[in-house]
């Protein structure tokens, strides 16, 4: 073997010698019993859930922590003064190293790493937020305003011409979008600068949904027709519409059975209750539903429940009708955790394999649960934070 392939390959045959590149071990979905991994304290308060989660950070009311997920130990927690709180009325989020919440007239930055105070800014009342991977970026009383998450300094600023509501860029652009009375346009979050913009199409009030590289307009359906209409913008030119019919069992008593919070988007394709699944290209894959089934919102607009039947996926009908009991209380959840369905059933949760069609793993009540985690399912047990998985090798 030549001598220079010879030095390219070394780093790597020592890099599985040492073991970089190991199996990382059974999977929760692996033919082995779960067991207990850890058990600790939980270091924020739940009442049927917690407002905020992501990754090792969890934040309930006027309380955050983050935990080490792996090893049950926390690794902080800190008490929120007065002013802020995390509920579902006050925007929480994390952004590269920071933690930002935005308070009554306050926005504080935390480290995610132990907790401490970043910086803390005053906000213009009914201030919207939005950000990319390095920029908090405001909107309240006719200005737009670009911060540094990491210092909290102003980067830009300039004003409106026109009332607008911020929406974030999505993952794949350093912008926002804002969505005026006249107009929808795209703001650089660098510099503030407007690189398109067009008129606001007429009908209801549009939802605007960043994929990749595209902007999806939607207008929602209205009686009689009840037909949702779905525009692709490519720099500020609509490049290919869609015409919809809307039709979604989950949500039979609202009007055209629309509900937007139904719509499942994974950042790179929509979910469409009823319908299938939109990419950027404009090209609808349909999945048709059975009568009464519907999408249950799973981050893989994958699961349904049809009433009288039971959870299924919709997009491999082979592996059959969960063999769980329905919801106690009627209400149907679910989402996936590696390759297994985690569903409410009965009084409580089951962790589903629909490969081989058994229950690995149930609780007796509905309790929150932490499902981003490798080889772990995290639930809240009573007044302890548990894990379950494999057990080590």
């Amino acid at each position: 073997m030549p001598r220079r392939l010879l030095t390219l390959l070394l780093p790597f045959v020592l890099l599985a010698l040492t073991g970089c590149f190991a199996d990382s071990g059974p999977r929760l979905s692996s033919d082995v019993e779960l067991t207990e991994r850890w058990r600790m304290p939980n270091p924020v308060p739940a009442d049927g859930r917690w407002h905020f989660t992501d990754g090792p950070l969890i934040g309930e009311g006027r309380r955050l922590a983050s935990v080490d997920l792996r090893d049950g130990k926390l690794s902080w927690a800190v008490d929120l003064p007065a002013g802020y709180a995390i509920t579902g009325a006050h925007p929480v989020f994390r952004v590269g190293p920071a933690v930002i919440l935005a308070g009554d007239d306050e926005v504080r930055a935390l480290a995610a790493a132990n907790g401490s105070t970043l910086w803390e800014r005053k906000l213009t009342a009914h201030a919207e937020l939005a950000h990319d991977d390095q920029r908090l970026i405001t909107a309240a009383g006719g200005e737009l305003a670009g911060f540094g998450v990491a210092d909290g300094k102003p980067l830009w600023t300039r004003r409106l011409t026109e009332r607008v509501t911020l929406h974030a860029g999505g993952a794949y652009c350093a912008c926002v979008y804002l969505l005026g009375a006249r107009t929808i346009s795209r703001v650089s979050t660098v510099d503030g600068r407007t690189t398109w913009e067009l008129p606001r199409p007429p009908g209801a009030t549009p939802l605007l949904f960043p994929l990749v590289d595209r902007l999806v307009v939607v207008i929602p359906p209205a009686a009689p027709a009840c037909r949702g209409t779905f525009r692709g913008v490519a720099i500020g030119v609509e490049v290919w519409r869609l015409d919809v019919p809307w039709r979604d069992a989950g949500r039979a008593a609202a009007p055209c059975t629309f509900d937007p919070a139904r719509i499942v988007d994974s950042g790179f394709e929509l979910g469409l209750p009823g319908a299938g699944v939109l990419g950027p290209l404009g090209v609808l894959r349909a999945e048709p539903l059975d009568a009464g089934e519907y999408l249950l919102g799973d981050d893989s607009a994958e699961l349904t429940w049809t009433p009288g039947v039971g959870y299924r996926s919709r997009r491999y009908r082979d592996r059959g009708v969960a063999s769980v009991p329905p919801p106690d209380d009627g209400k149907p959840w679910a989402t996936q955790v590696e390759s297994l369905w985690l569903l409410r059933s009965g009084s409580g949760l089951a962790l589903y394999n629909p490969y081989e069609h058994d229950v690995r793993w149930k609780y007796p009540k509905n309790t929150p649960t932490l499902t981003d985690v490798e080889n772990r399912l995290v639930y809240l047990d009573g007044p302890d934070l548990v894990a379950i998985g494999p057990p080590p090798l």
